[in-house]
């Protein structure tokens, strides 16, 4: 039985590799491709590629690209995933053939998944970076009207996932250097995937992205990890705009929900732009910290029930978990409602700058539990005798 299978599997590829395999749909449809992005801005005739999609040759291209996958010509695996990539988005542009896009991300959600998934595994910005390119078309195409399918399908516990949003050692040794690899003629394997993934988070139902942000935390550590040393001005914009819209913003997402996401660490790596040299990026920061601890509608903040009490008037003492968690500041003890965003307090410098004041200020008026323990914190800090310094001036106006 086992050779029987064995030798119609080496039959099949044999046919498959000489009569399947046509190198004239790939040249026909790259032809195509090219008339339709020539005439980006003129009157473009969609006709060859209706024609192209109506007679099966699209399930063709297909086969043809999962055979170079197969037989390893990375040559021709990056060309033609880039062409499916470029067909995709202009099949995208016209009514009249979204029936067969739809049809084509159906077929390779079903059956060309370990396809995909070998792209993404090779690690070479030459095969892996029009994968990526590929998945954000998936996810784009007709108003995302597949994400729900992809997300079903889609195996997000990879391992070359958290590795493609890893920054190589050169990477960040050329970034820390301010150097760039001249040779290098194609993005950042971690750029194109938190492209892709920042899609991906905006695109999706409130439910699923919920389950799709907190379960796939070796993906969103990684991504954390090297926003301050890897990320550029331009994409940390892009990062923080969903940070706000998808996550803060969310009305059905909770406070547990929020904090759980965005938590201690992703926050303090967010913290450091405050020194970037982009104002838009500075302002973007600040607008997330304003949204996080200060803004009533999307802050993580937890209401106080004992503000200056000893214990809660609300619970009258019955519940010791309601009077706040226990911690030890400047050799004073305090019962703290919202423990995340005192930590996240201290990360501020209000003597470096009055957006930072401001904003710590507006975060303290917003949760008066917390004006206490952060006085007794300033005191850790060292003596506020008066003194000409930016440090004693920023203190005063706190």
């Amino acid at each position: 039985m086992d050779h029987r299978n064995k030798g119609r599997g080496q039959k099949d590829d044999k046919k498959y590799s000489q009569s399947s395999i046509d190198a004239g749909v790939y040249t026909k449809l790259e032809s195509i491709v090219n008339v339709l992005q020539e005439n980006k801005n003129g009157n473009r005739d969609f006709k060859p590629l209706i024609e192209f999609c109506q007679k099966g040759f699209l399930n063709q291209m297909v086969q043809s690209w999962s055979y170079y996958a197969q037989v390893n010509n990375h040559a021709m695996f990056a060309k033609s995933t880039l062409l499916l990539v470029k067909a995709t988005r202009l099949i995208n542009q016209n009514a009249s053939i979204i029936e067969h896009g739809d049809r084509l991300i159906k077929l390779l959600l079903t059956d060309y998944l370990k396809v995909i998934y070998r792209g993404l595994n090779n690690m070479r910005g030459q095969i892996t970076n029009p994968m990526l390119f590929l998945l954000k078309e998936l996810i784009l195409f007709d108003n995302s009207k597949h994400i729900e399918e992809f997300i079903s399908f889609f195996d997000f516990s990879l391992p070359s996932l958290v590795k493609i949003v890893t920054p190589s050692k050169n990477e960040l040794e050329n970034k820390s250097n301010g150097t760039t690899n001249t040779g290098k003629t194609y993005k950042s394997l971690r750029l194109s995937f938190i492209e892709f993934w920042v899609e991906l988070i905006n695109k999706t139902p409130s439910l699923l992205r919920k389950e799709l942000l907190s379960d796939n935390f070796k993906i969103m550590g990684a991504w954390f990890k090297y926003m301050d040393k890897f990320d550029s001005s331009s994409i940390m914009i892009q990062t923080i705009d969903t940070f706000i819209n998808s996550i803060l913003k969310e009305k059905s997402f909770k406070r547990m929900t929020k904090t759980k996401i965005l938590n201690e660490f992703a926050v303090a790596k967010l913290h450091h732009f405050y020194h970037s040299t982009n104002k838009d990026l500075v302002n973007k920061v600040n607008e997330f910290f304003l949204a996080y601890g200060y803004n009533p509608e999307t802050s993580v903040s937890f209401p106080d029930n004992c503000v200056w009490f000893d214990e809660s008037p609300i619970s009258g003492g019955f519940s010791n978990a309601s009077n706040g968690a226990p911690v030890t500041i400047n050799q004073r003890e305090f019962k703290l409602y919202n423990k995340l965003l005192f930590n996240v307090l201290r990360l501020f410098k209000p003597w470096e700058d009055d957006m930072q004041s401001n904003t710590l200020i507006k975060i303290l008026q917003s949760n008066p539990g917390l004006v206490a323990p952060y006085c007794a914190y300033l005191t850790s800090l060292g003596s506020h005798d008066p003194k000409m310094t930016s440090y004693w001036f920023g203190m005063t106006l706190v």
